[in-house]
């Protein structure tokens, strides 16, 4: 990233404009391709020297998280090494609706073969 008003460069960028696919297993030997629509990443420098990234991204499975760190090949060399975990979120099924009619059944005996089962008396 170069902003030619200070005439800096800047790496690692935080951008919305980052893109990315993965190749999703269908059976034995079929692949998938997954285009991401739209990644968003951050970089935070950590203790080590590397950089953690976080991040979000929507693709045809839906939107999902990213976290990993990006280590850097050398001091302003603008390039290193990035590994990210995509997490995508469990959506919980709905809910049945709850029923307005009333349940109306009947209750059967228990059969018992004939005999006569105990009771607990208190």
């Amino acid at each position: 990233f170069s902003d030619p008003n200070i005439g800096i460069t800047t790496f690692p960028i935080d951008s919305a404009q980052y893109k990315g696919s993965f190749k999703m297993r269908r059976g034995t030997t079929k692949y998938q391709s997954i285009i991401d629509r739209q990644i968003v990443l951050k970089f935070r420098k950590n203790t080590t020297g590397s950089y953690n990234v976080y991040g979000k991204g929507v693709n045809s499975i839906g939107t999902f998280t990213l976290v990993g760190t990006l280590i850097q090949s050398g001091t302003g060399s603008g390039s290193g090494h990035v590994e990210l975990y995509r997490m995508y979120p469990v959506v919980a099924p709905a809910a049945p609706a709850p029923s307005t009619a009333a349940t109306v059944g009947t209750v059967q005996p228990l059969h018992t073969g004939g005999k006569v089962l105990p009771t607990n008396a208190s």
